[in-house]
């Protein structure tokens, strides 16, 4: 009776795990629902079951359920204290949360528990990114890859640490071997051609945008930054199509509407020119984009002999014989 009790109970214990499993892998392949419904099971038959915790915790994080998910680490924490995926997760949520030093804490924790973590480490040097304590990140990116290099995700990541430290040119060996790993991966052909565009190889940065373009098409960053490749080339035109784009896909987003604004003023288009900065203002009334587009409209106004209606702007206000804001930040990556 007494094997047959504990051969009940290995079978159940080897349940509870196989339900988790199948929940992490419903998590991989974003069925959240799904995997909720697994962790649940597990833990209606082994309610102490540490990873099962932590599951919903992971899950409750993507759907950005933050208090949620940080109750559900801690749970999986109080049932075993040297849980390195909990730590991780708590550190996502801090991260996500800008709590960088409680991020950094908590990936330290994990590292502690797991000293071969790949993951924790690049959750540290996203952390370090983020306190702009750059060479650590990069050494905590190098550590994950030296655990796991075969991981396309962490050279995109090593590739951005190198970009901050305008190592441009390593940088570009980075995303070159993310891309040899993962050749569908779209932010790697964007980040390709940002540095492209740093290193002023426009047409191979036309190129890498392009390929991004063709596995997301629908995304205004990828327009924004073409037309500025485009500007650089002196293909008005061409830009002004990108950037109207872009605008088809965030009308709100005033960084293109200035930068419409410069290339029609470029092509002496006055009165769209005007449009575009008028859009800016609006949209950015703190400075310094309003400083750019308020700069640009009195030009124009003067040049066309309104003087009428050009606004008086303080001085601190005629900045620059360009927007610096060409460039569009890199869009964020959650991961």
């Amino acid at each position: 009776m007494k094997k047959n009790s504990k051969d009940y109970a290995d079978m159940q214990k080897d349940e509870v795990k196989h339900l988790t499993q199948q929940g992490d892998a419903h998590y991989k392949l974003r069925r959240l629902e799904e995997a909720l419904s697994l962790y649940d099971q597990a833990l209606s038959l082994g309610p102490t079951y540490a990873p099962a915790h932590s599951g919903k915790g992971y899950v409750r994080l993507r759907q950005e359920h933050y208090d949620e998910a940080l109750s559900f680490y801690d749970q999986a924490l109080s049932l075993d204290p040297t849980y390195a995926p909990a730590y991780k997760g708590k550190g996502d949520v801090f991260l996500n949360r800008k709590r960088f030093d409680e991020a950094l804490s908590c990936y330290d924790q994990a590292l502690c528990s797991n000293a071969h973590y790949a993951l924790a480490y690049c959750g540290k040097s996203y952390t370090l990114v983020k306190l702009k304590r750059f060479d650590e990140a990069l050494t905590a990116i190098d550590q994950a890859l030296s655990l796991d290099p075969h991981n396309a995700f962490f050279y995109g990541n090593k590739g951005n640490v190198l970009c901050d430290l305008k190592r441009f040119n390593e940088a570009l060996l980075a995303y070159d071997q993310a891309h040899t790993l993962d050749p569908h991966d779209v932010f790697i052909h964007y980040c390709k051609g940002d540095v492209l565009k740093e290193l002023k190889r426009f047409n191979e940065a036309l190129t890498a945008y392009g390929q991004a373009l063709s596995l997301d098409p629908h995304n205004a960053f990828f327009y924004g930054n073409k037309g500025h490749v485009l500007k650089e080339l002196k293909r008005y035109d061409e830009a002004l199509a990108a950037y109207d784009q872009a605008l088809s896909l965030d009308p709100h987003d005033a960084h293109t509407y200035n930068n419409k604004g410069d290339i029609l003023r470029k092509l002496k288009h006055y009165d769209e020119a005007l449009a575009a900065y008028d859009q800016t203002i609006s949209l950015d009334p703190d400075y310094p984009l309003y400083a750019l587009a308020s700069h640009y409209k009195k030009s124009i106004l003067n040049r066309v002999k309104v003087q009428g209606k050009a606004q008086k702007m303080p001085d601190r206000l005629l900045i620059g014989k360009e927007s610096r804001f060409s460039v569009q930040k890199r869009p964020k990556r959650l991961e």
